[in-house]
Formats: C-alpha cells, structure tokens, sequence
C-alpha cells in the first residue's frame, strides 16, 4: 500500500480518469448490425436502459456475467471518486482500483456474454463490433491503480 497520501496533481489526474470512465457511459459499447430493438449502436445507458425495461436480454437471450462486470466497474468508479475527495484518499482509492483492476481482466470475456445477451448463441465477425466504450473502460481501474502505486508522483512534491 502506498505510504504517502496522494497529492494534489495524482488526484486531479485521478479525477479526470474517473470523469473519462464515467463518461463511457454514454458512449456505443457495441455496434450491431443487423440493429436490435431498432437500435444499431448501443451504449451501457442503453444496455442497462433495456434491462431494466425488460427487453433485454432478449427471448432466448441470457443475462451474462459480463453486464454484471460491467455495472461493477461503473458502481467501483462512482466510490472511487468519493474516495478522490478525503484527504487520505490512497488507500481507499488502492483497494477500490485493485478490485477493478480484477474486474477489468474479465473484459476479454465480454463479447460472448454479448453475444447471448442479444440473443446470438453463434459466432459472426460482423454481426457485432466492439465501440469506443468497451475499447476505454477496462482500462480505467489499471490507471487509477497505476497512480495509487506511483511512488513519486508527477509534479507531488513528494519527491526528497
């Protein structure tokens, strides 16, 4: 664990990498094609709009870990920029990045949880593309772990 807190330049580049997972969001996580529900390019929003509603997945579609994985790391992002915020914000922000840096492993597994989750049970390259959000959020939790771990940071003060 890190023994010094972080400073002042670590949290704020620690703020905007958050800020930058949080806004994947929003962002299409898959692109399919032929489009689903009248829709070609979807977003987590969406996704988790969908469920909600019940029209994901789809009949004969399962709901696969890889949305589950998926929630997580947005719900360890949201605690993580609370932790940015206390002044001993290393440790917690430490645990909280190694959790997700685990989670974000898993991401290699996602498309073929997508691929059930819109009801696809067979392989087609282009039936489903990868989007800027699935490309952005697994690396998220291993920068924000990289900076917790720094021993000197960029511009800390903490250097002797």
């Amino acid at each position: 664990m890190p023994a010094k807190p972080l400073g002042r330049e670590r949290k704020r580049l620690a703020f905007f990498v958050i800020a930058i997972g949080l806004g994947t969001f929003f962002l299409p996580m898959v692109i399919l094609n032929p489009p689903l529900l009248d829709r070609a390019q979807w977003s987590p929003f969406h996704i988790a709009s969908a469920v909600n509603a019940g029209a994901l997945p789809v009949p004969k579609g399962h709901f696969d870990e890889a949305l589950l994985e998926i929630a997580l790391l947005y719900l360890l992002m949201i605690l993580a920029l609370v932790a940015v915020f206390f002044r001993n914000a290393s440790k917690p922000l430490t645990a909280i990045s190694t959790v997700g840096f685990i989670v974000s492993v898993m991401a290699k597994f996602w498309r073929l949880g997508f691929l059930y989750t819109f009801g696809w049970y067979y392989w087609e390259p282009s039936r489903m593309k990868i989007g800027l959000a699935w490309r952005i959020l697994p690396w998220i939790m291993p920068i924000l772990l990289a900076l917790c771990l720094a021993s000197k940071g960029i511009n800390d003060k903490s250097r002797p």
